[in-house]
C-alpha cells in the first residue's frame, strides 16, 4: 500500500466510525427522552385536613402538597383545578357500612400565586379556612389538580386525591 491508498482507507474508516457514533448518539437520545418518558410531567400530590373549634363551632383547614418529582417544569392550570369538602350524612349501621357523603359545596381554589413549579420543588397551599355544619361526624376531601401540556393536541393531566378525617371524640368538664 502507498501513502496515498492509506490515507483514503484512513479517512474512510473516520468517515464510518463517525456514522456509527451519530447512530449510536441517536439511538441513546431515542430511549432517554422518548422510551423512558424523562421530560414527560411528574408529580405527587396529597391532601390532609387539621379539624379544630369547638362542639358548636369547627373549622377545617385542608393542607395540599404537591412535588414535582420530574425533571420538566410543571405549569399548573387554575381551570378544572380545586378542592371541594363534602361531610358524612349519617352513621354507618356496621362497620363495613358504605358511608353517605353530603354533594360536595363549592371547590376552592389552590396554588394560586404559583403558576409553575420547577423540577424537584415542593409547594404546600394551606390557605383556606372553611367552617364545618355541627352535626359533622367525618369529612371528605377531594382535591384535582390539572397540570398543562405542550403536546398536541393540548390535553390536560389530571392527578387527583382524596382524604377523610373525623371528628375526635371531644369531652367536656375539667380535670
Amino acid at each position: 500500500m502507498q501513502g496515498h491508498d492509506i490515507h483514503k482507507f484512513l479517512e474512510s474508516a473516520d468517515h464510518l466510525l463517525t456514522a456509527c457514533g451519530i447512530a449510536v448518539a441517536g439511538i441513546w437520545a431515542y430511549y432517554n427522552f422518548v422510551r423512558s418518558r424523562t421530560y414527560r410531567p411528574r408529580a405527587e400530590l396529597s391532601v390532609s385536613a387539621r379539624i379544630f373549634g369547638s362542639l358548636n363551632c369547627s373549622y377545617l383547614v385542608p393542607k395540599v402538597t404537591l412535588k414535582n418529582t420530574g425533571m420538566s417544569r410543571l405549569q399548573l392550570e387554575q381551570t378544572g383545578s380545586g378542592i371541594r369538602v363534602s361531610h358524612c350524612i349519617e352513621q354507618p349501621e356496621m362497620p363495613l357500612h358504605p358511608i353517605a357523603w353530603s354533594d360536595a359545596g363549592p371547590a376552592y381554589l389552590m396554588f394560586e400565586h404559583h403558576f409553575w413549579i420547577e423540577p424537584g420543588e415542593t409547594v404546600v397551599d394551606e390557605q383556606h379556612v372553611i367552617p364545618l355544619p355541627s352535626s359533622y361526624t367525618a369529612v371528605k376531601l377531594d382535591v384535582r389538580l390539572c397540570i398543562r401540556t405542550r403536546r398536541f393536541p393540548k390535553r390536560n393531566i389530571e392527578i387527583n386525591a382524596n382524604a377523610v378525617s373525623y371528628r375526635e371524640s371531644v369531652t367536656t368538664g375539667r380535670m
